[in-house]
């Protein structure tokens, strides 16, 4: 691919901004588990948990188990119910 993941945009843009990730519990929001490079990249500045919506079937667990990252899959039904309930009020 010749452009770049959402995740590393994000992880360079607090690079430059000069914002410490790992030192600030920071958490990942992403709309699928991040791929191999980008789960590294997350890894190297200490990102603490992801959020996301899905995941890959070739998702590296063990990668993110070993450097100690929650991950948070969030319900779809539930955000489903709740963006219904916004768009018809």
């Amino acid at each position: 691919c010749l452009c770049n993941h959402a995740e590393a945009n994000a992880i360079m843009h607090c690079a430059i901004l000069g914002i410490e990730a790992g030192s600030k519990d920071a958490i990942l929001y992403t709309t699928f588990v991040p791929c191999l490079e980008c789960t590294k990249m997350a890894i190297t500045i200490g990102i603490k948990k992801i959020i996301c919506l899905d995941t890959y079937p070739e998702t590296n667990y063990d990668l993110i188990k070993e450097a100690g990252i929650d991950v948070i899959t969030l319900d779809k039904k539930k955000i489903q119910h709740w963006a219904k309930l916004l768009i018809d009020s």
